[in-house]
């Protein structure tokens, strides 16, 4: 971890005040996930298409010089998941929604 300068400021904000930042940072993701959920499948499929192009620029900084902001790699990593998981989503939904109406047509009508 970092080390902390000891000052008057910093008291009280060790393990709790870790724990407030990683639920302000979920909340934000879920706010972002939330935003991907809103778009359509052509709107994130072009955020998918930027992160990766993003993630490929900060790739080949990263190995020519030193980045600026080395979580912004995370970010975009993160940022790809998301719209794959709710790309993955729709499909899933979308097929379990299709099979059961297939299903009921194709089976025969029992005697």
């Amino acid at each position: 971890g970092l080390l902390r300068p000891s000052c008057s400021q910093d008291a009280g904000s060790g393990a709790d005040g870790e724990k407030t930042n990683n639920v302000v940072q979920g909340i934000d993701a879920m706010s972002k996930t939330a935003e991907l959920r809103e778009m359509s499948d052509e709107q994130i499929r072009l955020v998918w298409k930027d992160a990766a192009e993003s993630l490929f620029r900060l790739r080949i900084q990263a190995q020519t010089e030193k980045l600026a902001a080395p979580s912004e790699k995370r970010k975009q990593r993160r940022l790809i998941a998301r719209c794959q998981t709710v790309l993955g989503e729709r499909a899933r939904s979308a097929a379990a929604a299709a099979t059961p109406a297939e299903a009921a047509v194709s089976e025969p009508p029992s005697a």
